[in-house]
């Protein structure tokens, strides 16, 4: 496992970290929306504007550096 980490995190590796951390972050993100969910009785909209801010904002970095070819 540590092998793989260190192939992504090199400049000349094929693997994508993005994929990875996008991953990472949808299931921290839902679990967050879940649990806030589960104590408050209902999804409060802030949480959920944050949640789907973050989604949006990585989804335009995602795509603003694949235009910029970093």
């Amino acid at each position: 496992m540590t092998e793989y980490l260190k192939q992504m995190l090199s400049n000349d590796s094929n693997k994508s970290s993005a994929r990875l951390i996008n991953f990472m972050g949808a299931i921290l993100g839902a679990s967050l929306i879940a649990y806030d969910t589960a104590i408050h009785s209902k999804l409060d909209s802030t949480n959920l504007g944050l949640f789907l801010g973050y989604c949006g904002g990585g989804y335009i970095a995602s795509k603003t550096l694949d235009k910029v070819g970093a």
